[in-house]
């Protein structure tokens, strides 16, 4: 059985650990010295290393100086990290029996990028993430639906793998790059990844019996409200344009220029402030879409536009009785 480092990213989270961290301990007994936890903390302000130190001295504990958000905390962990396979774990999150053997177990395919499970509400067990499906409005790409099959199946297709609770084969994370700092703080990040891997010619599945329960946007349902809905759009965007190839890049550019005397008309400051912010990154945004460029052409000598990739995608599960919710 393959080895685990499972990455847990933390930001003012002691009581979020104190309550579930036992849970990932207490799954992860059955791999022995073969799994190991980092808890790479992002600048708290609270206890949560005093806590950890005190009381699971063998944890280890990757510290910054500032706070950079999902993307860099997670990337920093696995930099130290040793094993196989990687489970990215919010710390908001608890891992129900099996839950890591199931994910582990998955690991059967070279050709697998990773794997989720069930995401159920941690309070009244309402299903918050299933299997992905992507799904077109307009121009923009919403791959976040969920769907289920009329089949009895344990492993379905997942357009992408959901950054609470997922497990990522290492090597192909660091081939890709990790996760892209583009969208720090939060949002977006897990689904542009999982577009990544795709381009490269792997694949992400989602596994019945693997079940965690989520409290969900435990650090996010901190932030202000605007902010965090500025943040989400400005991410859209920067999305988009980094996977939009030759001329459905300009159409991109085009249909988000189109929209502007329309917001103007509407008084949508949400979507100036999103354009703003985009337009300040649009230079690492240039850096980020030349090396995915690279990596694609030193994998594949065609680089295959979105919708190729999402028709790629329902072409897979055109064979399933599918509903979404």
């Amino acid at each position: 059985m393959k080895s685990v480092s499972i990455i847990i990213p933390n930001y003012n989270g002691q009581k979020l650990l104190e309550a579930y961290l036992p849970y990932v301990v207490k799954e992860k007994a059955f791999l022995k010295e073969r799994c190991e936890v980092i808890i790479s903390d992002d600048n708290s302000s609270d206890n949560s290393i005093s806590f950890i130190k005190s009381h699971y001295p063998e944890i280890r504990i990757v510290e910054h100086n500032n706070n950079t958000g999902f993307s860099c905390n997670v990337n920093r962990g696995v930099n130290v990290a040793k094993n196989e396979l990687l489970l990215i774990l919010n710390t908001d999150v608890k891992l129900e029996e099996n839950s890591i053997k199931y994910m582990v177990e998955s690991f059967t395919d070279n050709k697998l990028f990773g794997v989720m499970g069930q995401i159920l509400n941690i309070q009244d067990d309402r299903m918050q993430d299933s299997a992905k499906f992507p799904k077109w409005k307009l121009m923009d790409l919403k791959g976040t639906i969920n769907y289920i099959t009329k089949e009895k199946l344990d492993l379905l297709p997942t357009f992408f793998l959901s950054g609470a609770c997922c497990m990522i084969d290492r090597k192909k994370f660091i081939e890709i790059g990790s996760l892209s700092t583009l969208f720090s703080p939060y949002y977006g990040e897990d689904f542009e990844l999982s577009v990544r891997a795709q381009r490269m010619g792997w694949y992400c599945i989602f596994n019945k019996k693997v079940i965690c329960r989520h409290l969900g946007s435990a650090t996010i349902s901190k932030e202000k409200r605007k902010k965090v809905l500025v943040i989400s759009m400005r991410n859209k965007y920067f999305f988009h344009l980094l996977h939009h190839f030759n001329v459905h890049f300009y159409l991109y550019v085009l249909y988000l220029l189109i929209n502007i005397p329309v917001r103007l008309l509407i008084f949508d400051l949400t979507f100036f402030r999103a354009l703003g912010k985009l337009v300040r990154g649009f230079k690492d945004l240039r850096v980020e879409k030349k090396i995915l460029r690279e990596k694609i052409i030193q994998n594949s000598s065609k680089i295959e536009s979105l919708f190729k990739l999402v028709k790629n995608f329902k072409e897979k599960t055109s064979h399933l009785t599918i509903k979404f919710f």
